[in-house]
């Protein structure tokens, strides 16, 4: 991807055509459409990151378990017994049939890293901890699980997560994943019920990592994010689930549908008023601003 992302000549040739009558005075998140916001966020996050990667090299492998261990180990001085501190790396057991995601202009100094199991290649460990592998199980395994989410301090409370979240996201659901499940920290859980995820069932205590809220985001259910105010309810569009389909997966996993007969305001609105999570809203102002004063309409 370019560096000079917002040169007219880098910028995919149907922003350039979509919605004219929007001028460089007039552009608001909400009359976009869904394509054109979520190219917007794109760009946002690579302001933020750089690009985010998938990597299988074990080069880049290598660099993500270097970033991880700089991280976890030396910047939040946790323990993990797999470390290897002779060459500063942090592998894990279920590396292996995991997608990996670095994010950073360059692969060997990565800023953010992620990972997803797809389908049956969930952490049986990690599902019973979060005490629901038989319901996985009976729905033939047709979620994902993220987890080894970790950002450097300079991006800490600046929004990034969320554009990690999203790229998984996009790599995801054409591999089938029509949900995401997620354990954090108790302090953590607010800002992700802010990026649509929903609490499931009882927190339990990990050996590494402490007391742990389970979290699922059923990004399908466009509706209930709509009602809630979720941050990713002007990206979800396309990975809208059935209505039936979105029940079934409530009813199973327990998850009560948000209620209250008012939608949620708008997200767009919602960003500017939530502390750190804002971040992610200014960034995709500050790419419109910029398209404008390029004179760029959309």
């Amino acid at each position: 991807m370019p560096t000079n992302l917002l040169a007219r000549e880098t910028l995919p040739a149907w922003i350039l055509e979509t919605g004219a009558t929007h001028t460089r005075n007039r552009i608001k998140m909400g009359r976009l459409t869904a394509k054109v916001r979520i190219s917007l966020l794109q760009l946002a996050g690579y302001g933020l990151l750089g690009p985010i990667r998938s990597v299988s090299d074990p080069s880049h492998l290598h660099a993500l378990q270097r970033f991880r261990y700089h991280v976890y180990i030396e910047q939040l001085g946790k323990s993990r017994p797999w470390a290897n501190h002779e060459c500063r790396l942090l592998p894990d057991p279920d590396d292996g049939a995991a997608f990996h995601f670095l994010a950073g202009r360059h692969l060997d100094r990565p800023v953010g890293c992620v990972r997803l199991h797809l389908a049956a290649a969930m952490p049986t460990h990690a599902l019973q901890s979060m005490g629901i592998y038989d319901i996985a199980a009976s729905d033939g395994f047709r979620g994902a699980y993220i987890s080894m989410l970790m950002l450097d301090h300079t991006l800490r409370g600046r929004g990034a997560a969320l554009f990690l979240m999203l790229r998984l996201l996009q790599f995801g659901w054409p591999r089938g994943m029509e949900y995401a499940l997620f354990h954090c920290a108790p302090r953590l859980a607010p800002r992700y019920l802010r990026y649509g995820f929903e609490c499931l069932g009882d927190p339990f205590q990990s050996r590494y990592s402490g007391w742990q809220v389970p979290m699922i985001s059923l990004f399908g259910d466009c509706e209930a994010h709509r009602r809630r105010g979720s941050l990713v309810t002007p990206y979800l569009d396309p990975y809208q689930l059935p209505a039936a389909r979105t029940s079934e997966l409530r009813r199973m996993y327990k998850i009560p549908a948000p209620g209250g007969n008012a939608a949620a305001p708008q997200s767009e609105r919602i960003l500017h008023r939530r502390g750190e999570s804002a971040s992610a809203n200014q960034l995709v102002g500050e790419c419109l601003h910029e398209l404008a004063r390029r004179e760029i309409d959309l």
